[in-house]
């Protein structure tokens, strides 16, 4: 995890409840069992509504959203247009910085 955008830090969290499951890590958070890390578009509603409260909030994690396609994304308007609507719709929703998108 990086602080104010330039410290790296590691934190170990140590517990007797472990999971690979997003779902079940969530739902014993919501139950007060710990803490985890999830996506802050994933847990939103619940960190709104008071039912989850961000620990460590100087810290965060950054992540990468990929859209995977078949055709060249030149070739379909469509396509073009939802991943533009997507990018948009993440960056409105996150407050991130416009990075735009990159087709790979």
């Amino acid at each position: 995890m990086t602080g104010n955008g330039t410290t790296k830090k590691s934190v170990k969290v140590s517990g007797h409840l472990s999971s690979n499951s997003g779902e079940v890590v969530l739902q014993w958070a919501l139950e007060g069992k710990g803490i985890m890390l999830r996506s802050e578009w994933d847990v939103q509603p619940f960190l709104v509504s008071g039912k989850l409260v961000r620990v460590l909030p100087e810290y965060a994690q950054s992540a990468n959203i990929w859209a995977v396609y078949q055709e060249p994304l030149y070739r379909s308007v469509k396509l073009r247009v939802c991943v533009e609507f997507l990018a948009a719709w993440c960056q409105q929703r996150l407050g991130k910085p416009d990075e735009g998108y990159q087709v790979l």
